[in-house]
């Protein structure tokens, strides 16, 4: 049960994938399981976080361009229960790693 999966690691940008985006969510709190599995139905939405503070959750999106990150902006805008969202554009990226320490 410790290993999950096997994977190979690709390179979004040479994928057509190359704008990264974290999407802040806030939603009804009747409608929030709702939300989530919907959110989960959107291909370019690739990690979902249900968090603390003043947004329900975080989903990272990885897409071409400008232009369909605001249709996915729009889509998740449009999910019954969503009540509002604000993006984060990443410039860099710094650090990401997938693999667990032990």
């Amino acid at each position: 049960g410790v290993i999950k999966r096997f994977t190979v690691e690709i390179s979004p940008e040479l994928v057509g994938k190359g704008l990264t985006a974290f999407i802040l969510i806030k939603a009804d709190p009747q409608r929030y399981p709702v939300v989530l599995e919907t959110l989960k139905r959107i291909p370019d939405v690739y990690e979902i976080f249900d968090i603390t503070g003043n947004y329900y959750a975080i989903a990272k999106v990885r897409t071409d361009d400008r232009g369909d990150l605001a249709k996915i902006i729009d889509q998740i805008g449009l999910i019954e229960g969503v009540t509002s969202t604000e993006t984060a554009i990443v410039l860099r990226n710094i650090k990401e790693e997938t693999r667990i320490n032990l």
